[in-house]
């Protein structure tokens, strides 16, 4: 950079280089003191730049959606923190967190000093088909308006436990699918039906 002798230059222009990021320039080669921030031209000089090393973390989105594949951290930083607001989607799936390796990500992960992959995991959803007792004729049962959809593990043992204003369960009703293992398939975890005695049948 050509500038006129007693001229101050501040704001010294920043650099780039890939996978590390910019720390300033420095007037020797071992980066001592601080960071130049304005020169006054005197004479020819040279300046250092200085870099940090960012390492890269891959995102493993196991089948889901996100703009974002991978981010570059310098060691040492908190990893969880880098990818806490980062929630991947995925169809009848709940996001469930990143994993390094089986171990969920904590709040105190940090970055090491090498390159790094976070896997996304999900809990599948399911289904409960409500069928509720008809006031009028309590011999017969009708489908509720919505089904209701909630999130656990594939391969958990789920038994749908959902509370009705004005009705209780009908435990044991002919038909019911009362309890099952959750398949990573969404379609296949369905109750039905789960039917619901209306209170007034009691008083």
């Amino acid at each position: 950079v050509e500038v006129e002798e007693g001229k101050t230059i501040t704001g010294a222009p920043t650099a780039s280089k890939e996978n590390a990021e910019f720390d300033g320039w420095f007037t020797d080669a071992n980066f001592s003191g601080s960071a130049v921030t304005s020169v006054v031209a005197e004479n020819d000089a040279t300046y250092y730049a200085k870099w940090t090393q960012l390492y890269t973390v891959t995102l493993d989105l196991d089948g889901g959606s996100l703009s974002a594949t991978s981010l570059y951290l310098k060691a040492g930083a908190n990893l969880y923190n880098a990818v806490k607001e980062l929630a991947p989607s995925k169809a009848n799936h709940q996001f469930a967190g990143w994993f390094k390796g089986e171990d969920a990500l904590t709040e105190s992960a940090v970055m090491p000093s090498e390159n790094v992959t976070l896997k996304a995991k999900y809990k599948v959803a399911y289904t409960v088909e409500l069928y509720l007792q008809d006031k009028d004729d309590e011999t017969k049962y009708v489908k509720a308006d919505s089904d209701v959809t909630a999130y656990d593990w594939a391969g958990t043992q789920v038994s749908p436990e959902i509370d009705v204003t004005g009705f209780e369960r009908n435990v044991g009703h002919e038909g019911e699918d009362a309890s099952k293992t959750l398949s990573e398939n969404a379609s296949e975890n369905v109750f039905k039906p789960v039917s619901y005695t209306h209170l007034r049948a009691h008083e």
